[in-house]
């Protein structure tokens, strides 16, 4: 019958294929039997039957919905290891308390996208829709750019995040996001931006169109698709400024959504999911059907049951309005373990002087609780002016600046940190320095590190005196003769300056016009503080750095050698509080250094501390201080922008967070008394 066993062979094949494929159509059968259950109203009745539930089930789509429709929403693979992404580095100790409950709208109510919900149609594309969303959440947060993302884009183009609408990678669409980004565009119908979302709204019920079966994924189309869009395709893309994840940890991602806006997470939601309509979900089942993508914008608690706030892309038919609540705390259905984030790459689109406006400082004033803003710089302030003003290095992992040894003694130092009084000013325990409370100008420079140093010099060769030298010593001369040290006006570095301050000295000098010192400062004040000044100039750029000149002033009655002050050593303070505490409290006021952010500007009063506003810069102070006010520990620090920044130049800033690098910058040392 067979001429040869190939034809055997061959015929053995087709009839085992013919058998397989009869068990599988006769699996999906049974696969379907078996799901369709979990669909019926008799199900629905028995979720909210159940005495241990915390949330409501109810009927969100219609019974005649196609399973395989349903299975289709589910359109993310949280399969990980060819992960390569990083974590997002998050030092839980760093950070400032987080509120007990946190809704993203409300912190940023002009950002109107985070609010919105997404509808993903016939198309398994959560996890693309999801992350054209939390990228536009986030370029309204940081950027204050308006505009709507493409989830339509970053579908077709990126061909490694998914091959269909059945599934995409999150982590591969945020590398898409870094690498090409995507251009703008609203949801279906809408016209708004470059390339809107081609999948329309679909249901089994009501007005909408029914859902399509086996949809396919569109192509990629390099160029804008609303007729008119001004802008070319490759002129309109978003990126990000780089891709990670946020560690599985539940105050991490807190940390995250507080201070840069939603997230998308991924979890693998089960069956009941379907039906949910209030109340914090928790899983009844142990069967899902895979993985799906969602924006997390918030926490809280409802009936002592801590939840995360998120919103779906399911349309605002589903759930509670289109968004949900669901476990937090301890990685329910791994919605902890697949998170990511990051903030948009072209933050040169931010408008600088938005952050000057009355709009931003109102803003300020309607989410902080702990401090207030106010005006200190006019509107029209440069923006070379006042990132001029942030002149530091901070320190880094190559730095080699030895550490001050801790106290002998153990036990000795255990006690010595248990009796720190709960709040210090060095002004109250040493008055007769009066260059402890001395605020300094300096003027259109980014001289800080210059100012903080001898500003903390001059305080402890008082302290150590006996309070019986009272001198100021001169910025100017560190500034101009430090060439070590960094770029004068354009930023120096805070060990450098300490050791300068050993081996070359530091002579004396008052501010600019005071005839106080051998070398007073040369740059003058301006009037970066609108009336005020009227007879200076306004505040605009950078001035060059002063020359080096190695004599006094004339009429002075020393010579530039004699009148040198040295420090004996110098040193950097452990990342501890208390340690920091013990040091002011028995040796006097330390430079520290920290990163500005915009709103620090506008500082007034109370506690300091950012959220997520746009990094300017480093800059140096002095910590001559330390209490609590309203429940926040603070530091008590002098700026050097004249006393009519802040509260009459001085600032307290949050306290044991090691809040912007505060607590892990501070250098001091001790001066070499003649």
């Amino acid at each position: 019958m067979f001429k040869n066993f190939s034809q055997l062979k061959i015929l053995f094949l087709l009839i085992s294929s013919t058998i397989a494929i009869r068990i599988f159509d006769r699996d999906i059968i049974i696969t379907d039997e078996i799901d369709a259950k979990y669909f019926t109203d008799d199900f629905i009745e028995s979720l909210n039957a159940r005495n241990d539930s915390t949330w409501t089930a109810g009927r969100n789509f219609d019974e005649s919905t196609p399973l395989e429709h349903l299975r289709g929403l589910l359109g993310t693979n949280l399969w990980t290891k060819d992960y390569n992404t990083p974590y997002r580095i998050v030092d839980l100790q760093q950070n400032i308390p987080l509120p007990r409950s946190f809704d993203s709208r409300n912190h940023w109510p002009k950002c109107r996208s985070i609010g919105e919900i997404p509808n993903q149609g016939s198309c398994g594309s959560c996890w693309a829709v999801v992350a054209a969303q939390v990228l536009t959440d986030r370029y309204c947060i940081h950027a204050n750019v308006q505009t709507t993302l493409s989830a339509e884009d970053l579908l077709e183009c990126c061909v490694e995040c998914a091959q269909s609408c059945k599934s995409g990678h999150m982590h591969k669409a945020w590398l898409y996001l870094q690498s090409n980004g995507t251009v703008t565009g609203g949801s279906y119908g809408s016209k708004l931006g470059c390339k809107p979302y081609s999948f329309s709204p679909c249901g089994y019920s009501g007005s909408l169109p029914k859902c399509q079966k086996n949809v396919l994924k569109p192509g990629c189309v390099r160029k804008c698709t609303v007729e008119g869009f001004k802008k070319p395709y490759d002129q309109d893309k978003h990126r990000t400024q780089g891709i990670f994840r946020v560690p599985p940890i539940p105050e991490a991602i807190q940390h995250e959504i507080y201070h840069g806006g939603p997230v998308q997470a991924g979890f693998y939601p089960s069956k009941d999911f379907y039906h949910y309509r209030g109340g914090v979900y928790q899983s009844t089942l142990n069967t899902t059907w895979g993985g799906h993508s969602v924006k997390i914008i918030g926490w809280g608690e409802e009936n002592g049951i801590q939840y995360w706030l998120g919103v779906n892309s399911w349309g605002p038919e589903w759930g509670l309005g289109g968004l949900f609540k669901v476990k937090r705390g301890s990685n329910h259905l791994k919605i902890e373990e697949h998170v990511y984030g990051e903030k948009p790459d072209s933050l040169n689109e931010i408008d600088f002087q938005y952050y000057l406006s009355d709009e931003f400082i109102n803003e300020i004033n309607r989410h902080q609780s702990s401090w207030k803003a106010g005006r200190n710089f006019p509107p029209e302030s440069s923006e070379e002016y006042l990132k001029g003003l942030m002149g530091t290095k901070l320190f880094d992992a190559n730095d080699t600046t030895p550490y001050k040894s801790l106290p002998v003694g153990g036990d000795n130092l255990a006690e010595i940190l248990a009796f720190l009084p709960e709040s210090f000013d060095s002004r109250t325990k040493w008055p007769h320095c009066q260059t402890i409370g001395e605020i300094r100008d300096q003027g259109s420079c980014g001289s800080c590190w210059a100012f903080a140093a001898t500003s903390v010099m001059a305080d402890r060769i008082c302290i150590k005196s006996g309070q019986t030298k009272n001198e100021e010593l001169s910025a100017e001369n560190l500034l101009s003769c430090c060439y070590q040290c960094g770029n004068g006006c354009r930023g120096g570095s805070l060990a450098e300056s300490w050791r300068y301050y050993i081996k070359a000295g530091i002579v004396s000098g008052g501010g600019y016009h005071s005839e106080i010192g051998c070398r007073p400062y040369s740059i003058p004040q301006c009037s970066h503080y609108f009336s005020l000044f009227d007879n200076l100039p306004r505040c605009k750029g950078i001035l060059p750095t002063p020359k080096c000149k190695k004599r006094c002033r004339s009429n002075y009655g020393k010579s530039f050698a004699q009148d040198k002050h040295y420090g004996s050593t110098y040193y950097r303070l452990q990342n501890n509080e208390a340690l920091i505490r013990y040091e002011i409290l028995t040796n006097g006021p330390v430079q520290t250094a920290f990163l500005i952010y915009h709103d620090f500007f506008s500082y007034k009063s109370g506690i300091y501390y950012t959220r997520n506003h746009r990094k300017v810069g480093g800059h140096s102070v002095k910590i001559i201080g330390w209490g609590e006010e309203n429940g926040y520990p603070y530091w008590l620090c002098v700026n050097s922008w004249n006393s009519h920044w802040g509260d009459k130049g001085l600032f307290k800033i949050i306290r044991g967070y090691n809040h912007l690098g505060i607590e892990s910058n501070v250098i001091a040392g001790e001066p070499l008394l003649n």
